[in-house]
């Protein structure tokens, strides 16, 4: 089993020794987890929240999921005091007999919908539906006075991260205005593209990270100065775009739409979770294990995206479908849809990158199989580990027309970084 080793002293314990009368977390199956992480896929699927968004939804859920487990992790440490400014999380009373799979079905719903900006009814129904189903199995398999205990445990833990949540600086962002830079101003800025497009959360930057408080310490920046003459590193790498977009091969064009991750998918975030979800079902892992793994993937993927957008909007450089118009080929189209927002680094990169390590460093590196896409008609994908399919990951964006090279190469490797600078930071046991 690999364990998380980190740097912080100031972390609270929750559960600081082997004396707890309940069952353990790893008496349990994975699936009180996992149905859980699956069902956030749904209703994001259905709910279509943008990346960031998605993200930041995942982050809170799952450190939901590993909370309401700590108690029953023998020298389980809590994420409060490792995470930035998360309070002290409501304990177990160690003398007393509790369920974690209740405890789960309380906490985790009431985090995911006070985390959505609205809820549709079909979401609504799907979340009532599966938190029943857990609540009605584990009250007839523990006993009511258990359930209830176990219930009011796992609320009293969601509003303390829902209070935690409400001050990460989300709702200010929401009414702040951006007017990209003009082109006029530097050629290199970005501007956007579609009709009726508008600059993607331009202040997600302020959006306060759980684990990375320094974004230098990964940053990995833009590595040319902007030039538009024949061999010049930013032609050709518009020319290498231009070229490979001329002459798509069928594969690519797949590849290109399978990471794609927009239309009924919960984004890269959610494809990432998916994954893990997968593996882990097929690894017969417990759910001890599992809500490490949420933890830190959820710690990981919400610092990539603050720490991605941060580079982007900080940078500002244009992207290829407007370079190439304008100095190579005034009859380019990037063959899927160019995003709202600046080129470097590629989000898709990033993310890729960051959840391919934290997978690698807590589960291993084997061969494993991709069905997330399969409802969609686009298959299945075998990888010989998790850097490979993120790096299929990077180049899709590459196929796709809408990253040059250079943001698909250092996003990856910057996700990279992240992951390391969280599974440095965060310690789940307490020795």
């Amino acid at each position: 089993m690999f364990f998380i080793k980190g740097c912080s002293d100031n972390a609270v314990v929750n559960n600081p020794g082997t004396s707890f009368v309940s069952v353990p977390a790893s008496s349990f199956s994975s699936g009180y987890a996992v149905s859980w992480s699956a069902l956030v896929y749904r209703v994001l699927s259905d709910q279509q929240p943008n990346p960031p968004k998605c993200a930041r939804i995942y982050s809170y859920v799952s450190v939901a999921i590993y909370e309401s487990v700590i108690n029953g992790i023998p020298n389980g440490r809590s994420l409060s005091g490792q995470l930035l400014e998360m309070p002290a999380i409501p304990p177990a009373d160690p003398g007393l007999k509790y369920d974690w799979p209740s405890v789960i079905a309380a906490s985790v719903p009431k985090v995911l919908i006070a985390s959505l900006d609205s809820l549709f009814p079909s979401s609504n129904v799907l979340i009532n539906n599966l938190q029943q189903s857990q609540y009605d199995e584990r009250e007839d398999s523990v006993g009511t006075e258990i359930f209830e205990r176990s219930k009011l445990l796992g609320t009293t833990i969601a509003d303390k991260i829902i209070e935690w949540k409400n001050t990460d600086k989300y709702t200010e962002t929401r009414s702040m205005t951006y007017f990209p830079p003009p082109r006029t101003q530097n050629p290199a800025f970005w501007e956007p593209i579609n009709p009726g497009d508008m600059a993607l959360e331009p202040y997600w930057k302020l959006i306060r990270p759980f684990a990375l408080d320094n974004f230098e310490a990964v940053a990995i920046h833009y590595p040319y100065t902007f030039d538009t003459i024949p061999g010049g590193p930013v032609y050709e790498e518009a020319i290498q775009v231009n070229s490979i977009a001329a002459n798509l091969t069928e594969d690519q064009k797949q590849t290109a739409v399978y990471w794609n991750d927009k239309l009924r998918t919960a984004t890269p975030t959610g494809h990432w979770f998916a994954i893990a979800d997968q593996v882990m079902e097929t690894m017969n892992l417990k759910l001890d294990r599992v809500s490490q793994v949420y933890a830190i993937l959820g710690v990981t993927s919400r610092d990539a995206f603050i720490q991605c957008w941060k580079e982007k909007y900080d940078k500002n450089f244009l992207r290829p479908e407007t370079y190439i118009r304008d100095y190579i080929n005034k009859d380019f189209y990037a063959y899927i849809q160019t995003p709202s927002f600046p080129e470097y680094t590629s989000g898709h990169s990033t993310i890729s990158g960051a959840c391919a390590e934290v997978l690698t460093q807590m589960l291993g590196s084997f061969q494993f199989t991709d069905r997330t896409h399969v409802p969609l008609g686009y298959g299945e994908r075998t990888y010989t580990n998790f850097h490979e399919a993120a790096s299929e990951a990077g180049i899709s964006r590459l196929y796709g027309g809408i990253h040059f090279n250079s943001g698909n190469v250092n996003g990856t490797e910057t996700g990279k970084r992240i992951a390391q600078y969280v599974i440095n930071r965060i310690n789940l046991h307490t020795n």
